[in-house]
């Protein structure tokens, strides 16, 4: 399992992936089981990065109560900076396309990705 419920409160985790490209910023929602439970929908941020990613956890925080969500990771060029000042975990922009990709279609051959 990719998270465990809260035991003491019987609320079910949530794992957040968000990533911070040159262009555009994205959210998925994982449930405990690795399900896709909500895809924020693609919105550009016209270089005006912090105020997305603010109004992206509000948004994230009032669909999933905060101690709902167990994990939150970013990814993408932004993502880093981001996730270095916030103290969260970063991953590449490759090994989450490959692992998401594997988790969907785990017989595919072949990833072709394109960037902003």
């Amino acid at each position: 399992m990719l998270l465990e419920s809260e035991p003491s409160t019987g609320v079910a985790m949530y794992a957040a992936g968000i990533d911070i490209g040159s262009v555009s910023i994205n959210c998925i929602v994982l449930n405990d089981e690795r399900g896709i439970v909500y895809e924020f929908p693609y919105r550009r941020h016209f270089g005006r990065v912090v105020p997305k990613v603010i109004e992206l956890f509000s948004e994230l925080y009032e669909r999933f109560p905060p101690e709902a969500i167990g994990t939150v990771a970013m990814t993408g060029n932004h993502g880093k900076i981001l996730a270095q000042r916030l103290g969260i975990p970063y991953e590449y922009d490759s090994v989450t396309q490959v692992l998401g990709v594997l988790h969907l279609v785990p017989d595919a051959a072949s990833i072709i990705t394109m960037g902003g």
